[in-house]
């Protein structure tokens, strides 16, 4: 039914319906403007609804095949006022077509599918005149865009020098001009032989995030080099309003990275001010030298070590920057915390009674004691509990069930996750080998954590196609009068990435669930599938299965 302006909702106030949209996905937003046909009302959809544009390439909507068949003029684009956030995306400068991201999405949706993430029959270079092309489409959105506060770019190492710093300085000058920030996320293979020079031509950056990602099945690489960290410390000593620099490595990569290699970037971070957020697998060395002063005012702050690196690696690196942290009484400016080990030190550095973290994520390869699950639930988040609205908890090992809830009446967890009355996002396993506890968790949480709005579910490599089954016949199936559940906004999701190796191996998921006429993505961050707590009937409360969602830019989509 379409909605005729003289009904209520077009005679709203603006600010109003502003607050009403900003509350709305883009897929509602979509069915909103459509059903209202009201001046009023589409102005207030288009603020949210045209807030980022995204383009790149190795995407249907921008490759030359698509402009040839359905030409796009840019100064008739509209709404270009509302734009705040421009994304470009060149990662995957490579030719698509229907054919190849139909194939690709069945391949990839396939549990006995062999291929590797870059597969070379998806890997056929753009050719030099088509990147051309892509510039000029970008200038030409630029002379239509007047209100850009944010430009985003992500690309990768693959594409072609002369390609990067073409498309750098027209970025770069767009910005200064307008004076909006310019945020780069940047993919390095550390396998591959691609050319670097680019690096010591980005300057003036507001955050810089450098991802290393190994897409090949070689598992003898060093990681990234001097030469390359040489490279990213010029940035970041180029780019004075530096806001956060992210270092995010593979594990086995990083295991081999030494304390000279990571030289350049440890000079440079203690220098100054530096960003405020530093997050990423760096090593222990880059923390040590930033100082007490300099460690007190990051607010986000992550650890991630390889297995076993304790037993070999300087263990006291770690006490030296978490004691530095905690010496002082006074209040740290720390609210998100990320590691992938627990050890006694951690551990009372989380109980320190200056922190008020609000976000805490454990995705564990190592505790240093069998009993540091129970430790964690029964003394550490008790206290991390009065703030924290966010939380993961994953232990990689199987069948360590001490951080997994259970329905059982001493659990830990479940025990301990009654006292977050703030939380408002879970991250965490709730299957033992055979049953699984979704719907005792959710009642359980849903009576305890008023705020809770998104549960995301783990699972166990051995027995998760079991789980994940038995998991979704208990969302289907489920349904419930009780009062708690009234007018609740709950969603349980499960996120699965599009992993560098060989997909079958690394993580499963539910079966596909496309709305009709979906058209798949050739290349994606990851697939979301999602059930939201809906009213099935009167009074009657269930869980609905949403469409999936297949994500191409991490960065826009909000978890909470």
């Amino acid at each position: 039914m379409v909605l005729s302006s003289a009904q209520p909702i077009g005679r709203l106030p603006l600010e109003l319906l502003h607050e009403i949209c900003s509350r709305l996905d883009n897929k509602s937003l979509k069915s909103f403007r459509l059903a209202c046909a009201d001046p009023t009302v589409s102005a207030a959809t288009a603020s949210s609804l045209f807030r980022t544009v995204s383009i790149g390439l190795g995407t249907l909507d921008w490759s030359m095949a698509r402009r040839k068949a359905q030409p796009l003029d840019i100064p008739d684009l509209k709404h270009t006022s509302c734009v705040k956030e421009l994304v470009v995306d060149t990662r995957y400068p490579f030719y698509v077509s229907e054919e190849l991201c139909l194939k690709r999405y069945q391949e990839f949706n396939d549990r006995t599918n062999q291929s590797t993430f870059l597969s070379e029959k998806y890997t056929e270079l753009i050719p030099e005149w088509e990147q051309n092309c892509f510039l000029e489409l970008l200038q030409g959105l630029f002379e239509t865009l007047g209100a850009v506060c944010r430009v985003h770019w992500r690309t990768s190492d693959r594409s072609q020098v002369a390609f990067q710093k073409g498309l750098f300085m027209i970025l770069s000058q767009y910005c200064h001009d307008r004076n909006c920030d310019l945020d780069v996320s940047l993919t390095l293979e550390p396998t591959a032989h691609h050319s670097r020079a680019f690096l010591y031509d980005l300057s003036n950056v507001r955050n810089l995030e450098i991802r290393s990602e190994c897409v090949s099945q070689c598992l003898q690489s060093s990681g990234l080099s001097f030469e390359d960290m040489t490279g990213i410390a010029n940035i970041i000593e180029q780019s004075k309003d530096l806001r956060s620099f992210t270092l995010s490595t593979i594990m086995h990569a990083f295991f081999h990275v030494q304390p000279a290699t990571i030289d350049p970037i440890s000079v440079i971070l203690s220098k100054g001010c530096g960003p405020e957020k530093i997050r990423g697998n760096l090593n222990w060395e880059v923390y040590d030298k930033l100082g007490s002063i300099r460690l007190k005012n990051l607010k986000h702050l992550k650890f991630n070590a390889p297995r076993g690196w304790n037993t070999w690696w300087g263990a006291h690196k770690v006490h030296v920057v978490l004691n530095q942290l905690a010496s002082s009484h006074a209040p740290t400016r720390l609210e998100n915390f990320a590691t992938n080990m627990l050890d006694s030190t951690i551990q009372n550095f989380l109980q320190s009674p200056q922190l008020s973290l609000t976000d805490l994520r454990l995705n564990l390869d190592y505790c240093d004691t069998p009993e540091a699950g129970e430790i964690f639930w029964k003394k550490v988040l008790p206290i991390c509990a009065k703030t924290l609205r966010r939380l993961k908890v994953k232990k990689t090992g199987d069948h360590d069930f001490a951080w997994t809830w259970l329905h059982e009446p001493n659990n830990n967890a479940k025990l301990a996750l009654r006292q977050c009355h703030k939380l408002e996002v879970l991250s965490i396993a709730f299957c033992k080998p055979t049953v699984s506890y979704i719907m005792n968790m959710i009642s359980d949480l849903v009576c305890h954590c008023p705020s809770l709005r998104l549960i995301r579910m783990n699972f166990e490599q051995r027995t998760m196609i079991a789980n994940m089954d038995q998991t979704m016949t208990k969302l289907t199936l489920w349904n419930t009068f009780a009062e708690e559940f009234k007018g609740r906004n709950l969603t349980v999701r499960y996120k699965r990435s599009q992993m560098p190796k060989r997909w079958h191996k690394k993580r499963y998921q539910f079966r596909e669930h496309v709305e009709e006429g979906f058209e798949p993505p050739m290349w994606f961050d990851f697939v979301i599938q999602s059930w939201k707590l809906s009213q099935i009937y009167p009074g009657i409360f269930g869980f609905k299965r949403q469409h999936d969602q297949y994500i191409t830019d991490r960065d826009r989509f909000v978890e909470y």
